[in-house]
């Protein structure tokens, strides 16, 4: 079993998949560079679920932080 439920050493292509759920699917739409508080590189990935929802994390992280929708 993985530690994180996102698990990557090296940024993923657009378009590779991970289970967050048994319902729910997320596709990475992109991948960006970004430089953490301590100065370490790492890449923000940006995820598009299978409901349609926008969300965002780290290359290892036990979860994502979803985009809140306009009003």
């Amino acid at each position: 079993m993985r530690k994180y439920r996102i698990d990557f050493t090296t940024p993923p292509e657009a378009g590779t998949q991970v289970k967050l759920t048994k319902e729910l699917t997320l596709t990475l739409a992109s991948s960006k560079p970004h430089t953490r508080r301590d100065g370490t590189e790492t890449h923000l990935l940006t995820w598009v679920a299978s409901d349609g929802r926008i969300a965002k994390s780290g290359m290892k992280s036990h979860y994502v932080i979803w985009q809140k929708l306009p009003k």
